[in-house]
């Protein structure tokens, strides 16, 4: 297509030159002073045909470029409709993996809520037990102590005693 193209152009490069050449023979005939009928003829004869000629290529120039825009309205038209279909596909797509997301999302919080639940009541638990360690070492601290009272205060009445037998001595 390119070389044809190139080719084209050539011809109305070539049909230009000789327009322009026609039209350059011609004023120099009437620069000259050559007579009025040798000029017309010269105009006749090879300025008209060369500037149809040329007005013909320009034309079909013209009428290629014409089809070639067309042609490229029709391809963007073509080429848009892919695109809204693609953009279409890509944000239904990005809806379907933002849907999962969230569905995970929701998921993992209800499970780490379960967690934060047990988690909570093991706390309380613990708690409770260790409230419950507490008291149960109070009253075997104060049970012991009750129990050992009477050889703790026996052992100062010996003592005492045998201080006071000392000095009665």
């Amino acid at each position: 297509s390119s070389t044809a193209n190139e080719a084209f152009l050539e011809q109305i490069e070539a049909a230009h030159e000789a327009y322009e050449m026609a039209s350059d023979h011609a004023i120099g005939l009437r620069e000259s002073g050559a007579p009025a009928s040798e000029v017309a003829n010269e105009f006749e004869v090879k300025i008209v045909p060369a500037k149809l000629a040329l007005d013909g290529l320009l034309l079909s120039l013209s009428a290629h470029a014409h089809e070639r825009v067309a042609e490229a309205r029709r391809d963007s038209v073509e080429h848009r409709g892919r695109i809204v279909v693609l953009v279409s596909l890509v944000g239904g797509l990005a809806v379907a993996v933002a849907g999962v997301l969230a569905l995970l999302l929701r998921r993992i919080l209800a499970r780490l809520e379960r967690e934060r639940a047990a988690l909570r009541r093991s706390v309380v638990a613990l708690e409770q037990s260790n409230r419950d360690l507490d008291a149960f070492s109070g009253r075997v601290a104060h049970d012991l102590r009750n129990a050992l009272s009477p050889l703790v205060m026996g052992t100062q009445l010996l003592r005492a005693r045998s201080e006071w037998d000392e000095h009665a001595a």
